[in-house]
């Protein structure tokens, strides 16, 4: 799985992808924020109407999101759990 999506005419890290927010801007505009916990706050910002467009977007986004977390063994905030020590002896 590639850790890159095209989302419109950008290219979205879902590497460290923390979360993903679909709201409106103060225009009535949709506004999909990207939320990563060691870089900055990221925005997708579509015009008046095009709301269906980010919503498309945003469930393209969520999927990419499941299936990276697939491909890694242990996902970061299990690393000290018993869980992840036992999958790893």
């Amino acid at each position: 799985m590639s850790r890159l999506v095209r989302i419109g005419e950008r290219m979205v890290e879902v590497s460290g992808l923390h979360g993903i927010w679909l709201g409106t801007c103060h225009l009535g505009g949709s506004r999909i924020t990207l939320f990563y916990p060691k870089a900055p706050t990221q925005t997708i910002e579509y015009g008046y109407g095009k709301w269906s467009e980010a919503e498309k977007d945003v469930k393209i986004l969520e999927e990419a999101k499941k299936e990276f977390e697939k491909t890694l063994p242990v996902r970061s905030w299990d690393l000290y759990s018993n869980e992840a020590k036992a999958s790893l002896e």
